[in-house]
């Protein structure tokens, strides 16, 4: 799957990906604002693609101008009760983007969850990682004072609050309001759920949002 809009390309990941996002999310410059910051082997990375490719994960390479410049995701997805668990993002190709490159990605992977109907994202960040967090405040995240941790905060995203605090920087980055998601006719079972979920939320409704299958 696919999904073009707002100046960048999210490609779900497949196998052939594996050994970019390990290079890169070993890398001194991206592993130090992570969580877990041990270096992560082959086999582990493997074992990780299984465990995060399915219905309930979302790991997408974000292209730009067909070069791929970094990673994000919405995971642990409860479809039932409409949450996005964890989320991230990582850019690994500075010199080969602008620096709108992650918010335009943010933004995309975001309205696309909000569409399909989730009332509520949540995502963790170092206590630390003073950036992620202005950056996420400025996406509408407010603390979840009632997680606790001794080194991660967790923040949480409503529809409402995202809309709103995204209004002016819409009309600042963004040139083009069009999406397009595209899949392929032999989809695996996480594609299907989102076209079952799309189907659900009538999601041609809106205009400026395409489907196209190859």
């Amino acid at each position: 799957m696919v999904i073009k809009g707002y100046g960048v390309v999210l490609r779900r990941i497949h196998l052939n990906d594996l050994e970019l996002i390990r290079k890169w999310r070993n890398s001194d410059k991206i592993r130090r604002r992570m969580f877990h910051r041990k270096h992560i082997t082959k086999a582990q990375q493997i074992q990780w693609f299984h465990q995060i490719n399915n219905e309930k994960n979302n790991y997408f390479i974000i292209e730009n101008n067909n070069i791929a410049v970094g990673l994000i995701n919405g995971g642990e997805i409860d479809w039932i009760k409409n949450i996005t668990g964890n989320g991230g993002i990582f850019i690994w190709e500075n010199d080969q983007t602008d620096d709108l490159t992650a918010l335009k990605a943010s933004i995309l992977i975001t309205d696309c969850g909000f569409y399909l109907g989730m009332k509520m994202n949540y995502i963790k960040v170092l206590k630390n990682n003073t950036n992620a967090i202005l950056y996420n405040k400025m996406l509408g995240y407010k603390v979840d004072h009632q997680f606790q941790h001794p080194k991660l905060l967790q923040y949480f995203l409503t529809p409402e609050a995202y809309f709103e605090s995204t209004s002016l920087l819409r009309k600042k980055v963004l040139t083009s309001n069009e999406i397009e998601i595209v899949v392929s006719t032999s989809y695996d079972n996480s594609t299907q759920k989102i076209l079952q979920r799309m189907n659900e939320m009538n999601i041609s409704r809106y205009n400026h949002i395409k489907l196209s299958f190859l």
